[in-house]
């Protein structure tokens, strides 16, 4: 049974903090012009969400989020052919809020409590299908309750199109969301001081050097370029096709073990998700794989700090800070690379955007020209592996386990599947009693065909780590 019924929220008016009051439009800058893709984000929790209070916090939150409420749009730049800008058309448009009502045999929805689910659907609002073409009028926001009977469980979608925020924006939606459902209004209370560090800010993005055609030979990912849209569709399916997902698990014990013998070898400092990465791309190679270059999604929200070019609320921006960084591996022989070497590299890359801005600023500048063409031409990003490719996507770091006033242990967190050879990492759904980010989960999807076998025997025989899927 589902009785789909969508109610569209009324936007409020900016709070001055935003320093949005009056204003009709906001600009998009074209290195956050990532027009196609969303941060979906589903969360189950063991009774009913209150839907009067829910629709009071969506409400609130518009009102410190307001492009949440825009439209995407584009314009000519009068008398410069070829030329447009970008941007969120603020004219306080409904948020959809739909809810509705299914029957199940079970409280929980998804088969396991696995981050990482083939599917979210019913539960996931899909976005309108023209969202990330401009001047469409399409939302970029949507929401969805699901009540599961006869449990009365609740299951809560949210879609947001990656214009509005990279990752770490819809987690802070997330995060903000919940505590106006907690504490309505009350929460913007300077006494309770619950929102200080979460509101976003809007504001200027980073101050690009004009790109130079030579940049690209040495900092262009092709990830950024774009692709005709039916051409993306279709290499998105034929990955999935031939593909099978596999979910491994490890705790902080069996991460620092690995740590503590690298970093024992090479001297250098580690970060866990450094281990893990150097760990997977060496097994993929020993599983049969040859790895050549490794695609790194990176946040640079904290990147060059004190640089005039960096704002200083790019940390909390509402924008998209986050960007792929190709990481060539030198040549070797399959396997070549020990687990600790690889680490390395991937470690070296970091430090280098974080440090020297003659590198990282091209590189941007680089990408947003790319990612300005193809929003121009109507065209989508594709973050799909080549031959010899593999990607990375970690949140190792960021607590998605958002809990609306129920314990950790009775909610849960999911987002969508991932691709071929395509890692992403996530802090596990806790356990009762656990201390959160203690079990972290890795997600990626192997080719058919054998791979899927070799890759669980290798990490039995050779770790602590469990084979969830």
């Amino acid at each position: 049974m589902s009785d789909l019924t969508t109610h569209l929220i009324t936007c409020q008016t900016p709070r001055p903090s935003t320093r949005l009051v009056g204003i009709e439009r906001y600009p998009i800058a074209p290195l956050a012009l990532w027009t196609f893709g969303t941060v979906d984000t589903v969360l189950t929790f063991p009774e009913e969400l209150d839907v009067g209070r829910l629709k009071t916090a969506i409400g609130l939150l518009t009102s410190v989020w307001p492009t949440l409420g825009g439209r995407y749009e584009r314009h000519q730049r009068s008398g410069e052919d070829g030329k447009f800008d970008f941007s969120f058309k603020l004219t306080s448009s409904s948020i959809p809020f739909s809810t509705q009502s299914i029957t199940s045999p079970t409280a929980y929805p998804f088969p396991n409590r696995v981050v990482i689910q083939n599917s979210l659907s019913p539960f996931l609002p899909p976005m309108g299908p023209r969202y990330s073409i401009p001047n469409s009028d399409e939302p970029l926001f949507v929401i969805r309750l699901t009540t599961i009977l006869p449990f009365r469980s609740s299951v809560l979608g949210i879609n947001m199109s990656h214009l509005i925020g990279d990752g770490e924006c819809g987690l802070r939606l997330v995060e903000i969301l919940e505590q106006f459902y907690l504490h309505g209004e009350a929460a913007l209370s300077p006494i309770s001081n619950t929102l200080t560090n979460l509101l976003p800010t809007f504001g200027d993005h980073i101050a690009l050097p004009p790109f130079q055609p030579e940049w690209d030979a040495i900092y262009s990912d092709w990830s950024v370029r774009g692709h005709d849209l039916k051409i993306r569709s279709e290499t998105y399916a034929r990955q999935q096709e031939i593909s099978e997902k596999t979910v491994i698990e490890f705790d902080q014990q069996e991460i620092k073990r690995l740590k503590d013998e690298w970093v024992g070898k090479t001297g250098e400092m580690l970060s866990g998700q450094d281990v893990l990465s150097g760990w997977w791309v060496n097994l993929l190679e020993r599983a049969g794989m040859k790895i050549d270059l490794v695609e790194y999604v990176l946040s640079h929200r904290h990147f060059c700090i004190n640089h005039p070019s960096y704002p200083p609320d790019l940390p909390t921006l509402a924008s998209n800070v986050s960007r792929v960084r190709t990481v060539p591996l030198p040549p070797h022989q399959p396997a070549g690379l020990t687990p600790g070497e690889i680490a390395s590299l991937l470690r070296q890359a970091i430090l280098e955007l974080r440090s020297n801005p003659d590198i990282t600023l091209p590189w941007l500048s680089s990408a947003a020209h790319h990612e300005q063409q193809a929003a121009i031409e109507e065209q989508g990003q594709i973050l799909a592996c080549g031959d010899g490719q593999v990607f990375i996507n970690s949140n190792i770091k960021m607590n998605w386990h958002v809990t609306f006033g129920f314990e950790p242990h009775e909610t849960t967190y999911h987002t969508a599947d991932t691709g071929l050879l395509y890692l992403r990492v996530f802090q596990a759904n806790p356990q009762e009693g656990e201390r959160l980010g203690n079990r972290v989960e890795l997600a990626f999807r192997l080719p058919k065909g054998g791979a899927k076998a070799a890759v669980a025997d290798l990490t039995r025989r050779e770790t602590q780590a469990l084979i969830i899927e």
